[in-house]
């Protein structure tokens, strides 16, 4: 089961269901002489209840670790949306990317298929399994792997964004934000969160067709 902390007035623990999917729901008291307190017994409750991983307010994460509490993980959402954070780069079909990683993985080869068909140049920064990639990406799409012009979108599956990058690496919450909207009401008066969305993806509760990218915003 997934956590869900949210400020409010009095400590409480629940459960509830978002989306068909069940969260054991925190209410963390923000203000008041004992706020500290309180919140830090909840959190302890949270955790006792058997629960890991939490749809978490940013200002909380580190409290949060305290007690083995983590934040839902966000890049399997962004990797799934891949196409569509292209999309909002703009037309790329006379452009040329660049596809950046620590080595080739299943997630890096998918996105460097995804980039291949999108782009008219691409350009590999991938670690081991580079040469096989370039290989297999000119024997399956006729693509010949190089940099022409400086690039205009960069897809990096970790470490710090320079210029205009897409974030997917394990870490790219600490760099960027992506604010979404979703068809329906499934969420009912749940905010949405990028946080909330990768929790109900990952849980089936949420098909990746009901989300639309709205904009990448840089954390300042």
């Amino acid at each position: 089961m997934y956590g869900y902390v949210i400020w409010g007035d009095r400590p409480a623990l629940m459960r509830q269901q978002v989306a068909g999917v069940w969260f054991a729901v925190a209410v963390v008291p923000k203000k008041g002489f004992l706020a500290r307190y309180r919140c830090r017994r909840v959190l302890h409750m949270l955790r006792q209840a058997g629960v890991t991983r939490c749809v978490l307010p940013p200002e909380m994460t580190e409290e949060a670790a305290g007690f083995g509490l983590l934040p839902v993980a966000v890049y399997e959402l962004r990797r799934a949306m891949l196409p569509q954070l292209l999309e909002i780069q703009g037309d790329l079909r006379h452009s040329t990317a660049l596809l950046r990683a620590g080595h080739v993985s299943p997630a890096v080869y998918d996105a460097a298929l995804l980039l291949a068909r999108r782009v008219r140049y691409l350009s590999l920064d991938t670690g081991g399994g580079t040469e096989i990639l370039a290989r297999e990406l000119r024997q399956r799409l006729g693509l010949c792997v190089g940099c022409v012009g400086r690039p205009v979108v960069t897809v990096s599956f970790g470490g710090a964004p320079s210029g205009s990058t897409i974030c997917l690496g394990e870490d790219c919450r600490l760099y960027q934000r992506i604010e979404y909207s979703l068809s329906g009401e499934k969420l009912g008066t749940w905010p949405l969160s990028e946080q909330l969305l990768a929790a109900l993806f990952e849980a089936g509760g949420i098909k990746k067709e009901e989300i639309r990218v709205k904009t990448i915003v840089t954390n300042a």
